[in-house]
């Protein structure tokens, strides 16, 4: 797939200014890094709530060293329509600095794969939680072709970079800094006819970066490939993969 760079502009960083009037509306966010000498990373996610886009649903999970994890969950209405927010949650964009700052103060639950694996998955002990971190890249942006209520979104695109952060658990102080991904998706998006899909990134020291998008839906009881891409990332653009 030949893809150019996506000079975006900050408007469209930021979270609609007015909600659109149409079907399936949606609009999401998503981080991640991991360092990987410290073996500690997060993913954390803010987006318009399926039953009500007015009010946001955020979620931050935490990688510890120890192997296990915390989570948090939560439903709110943001404290104004710049800064994505459930509640406990902070996602701001600096547009001066072209990046992007999560902060997060509240409660987590503190648990191990394995127990998050069975259902249901109980509230536990809340822990107190504080955790900060900066998202940024000299990468290109990547814009997916725009495509009407899809599984992808009408508007979606995409970037390498690395969150450096901080967080305080349990009496300690721990510091992070690794690779990591965002994507912004706004707009018509409906996930009744998904079949499958792969989202894969692939990080090296010495070499291009690696990503890979494949979506499959279901169409008249077959499943038909909607979005086929792959592609190296150098801070100069884009090559191609496989």
């Amino acid at each position: 797939m030949d893809m150019e760079p996506y000079d975006i502009p900050p408007d469209e960083e930021r979270p609609f200014a007015t909600i659109p009037d149409v079907p399936h509306i949606s609009e999401n966010y998503a981080f991640y890094a991991y360092d990987f000498v410290k073996r500690t990373g997060f993913v954390a996610y803010v987006g318009r709530w399926v039953k009500n886009p007015r009010v946001w649903r955020e979620q931050l999970f935490i990688y510890l060293p120890d192997g296990s994890m915390l989570a948090h969950i939560g439903i709110g209405q943001a404290a104004d329509g710049q800064t994505p927010s459930g509640g406990a949650g902070r996602f701001r964009y600096d547009a001066e600095k072209r990046r992007w700052h999560i902060a997060f103060e509240g409660a987590m639950r503190h648990s191990t794969y394995a127990e998050y694996s069975r259902e249901p998955i109980h509230q536990g002990r809340p822990q107190p939680v504080r955790f900060d971190a900066v998202f940024d890249s000299e990468l290109p942006i990547l814009m997916m072709p725009p495509a009407n209520n899809t599984t992808f979104g009408n508007s979606h695109y995409e970037q390498m970079g690395t969150g450096v952060g901080t967080f305080d658990f349990g009496g300690k102080h721990h510091e992070f800094s690794g690779p990591g991904y965002r994507d912004h998706s706004r707009g018509p998006r409906q996930f009744g006819a998904l079949e499958a899909h792969v989202w894969l990134q692939l990080f090296f020291p010495d070499a291009p970066a690696f990503s890979a998008y494949h979506v499959w839906v279901t169409q008249d009881g077959k499943a038909v490939q909607v979005l086929d891409k792959a592609l190296s990332i150098r801070p100069d653009g884009f090559g191609p993969a496989a």
